[in-house]
């Protein structure tokens, strides 16, 4: 050590690197990506109610028109799953509340803080399916509509 570093003037360059590593550990840590797998369409249950999800809006109108009943926006806060599966579970009993048996995810969010799993939150779709066209194609009138 010179007389220098002794006075507190200079630190040696191993002391500046072992002073950053642990910053830029940290900060590798919040970098992280997760990858989460979800099949294209699952069926959840929850007592009575019975919600087939899809992925995504295009996957839900692949099998047909759809009209939109509900937006159901919730989290899994207060509960020990926080994948987006345990956020779509905890808010099953709502989309049955709409009074449908489909949905599809409009958005999917999960919070991280320095690379430990946090809460997920999850906007559902509720919908119904149109009726098919008549004979003519023309689409077949909602629900609740008289047609002419």
């Amino acid at each position: 050590m010179t007389k220098k570093q002794a006075e507190g003037g200079v630190t040696p360059a191993s002391t500046r690197v072992a002073m950053i590593f642990p910053i830029i550990a940290l900060m590798q840590g919040c970098a992280t990506t997760v990858v989460e797998n979800l099949s294209a369409v699952e069926t959840y249950s929850s007592g009575s109610c019975e919600v087939t999800v899809y992925q995504s809006q295009a996957m839900a109108q692949s099998k047909g028109q759809i009209i939109e009943a509900c937006s159901v926006s919730g989290s899994s806060a207060f509960s020990f799953d926080h994948t987006l599966e345990g956020a779509i579970k905890k808010n099953i009993d709502e989309v049955c509340g709409c009074g449908v048996t489909e949905a599809y995810v409009e958005s999917r969010q999960r919070e991280s803080e320095l690379g430990m799993r946090g809460v997920s939150y999850v906007t559902l779709i509720g919908f119904r399916r149109a009726a098919p066209a008549d004979e003519r194609g023309r689409p077949a009138p909602l629900s609740g509509t008289v047609g002419k």
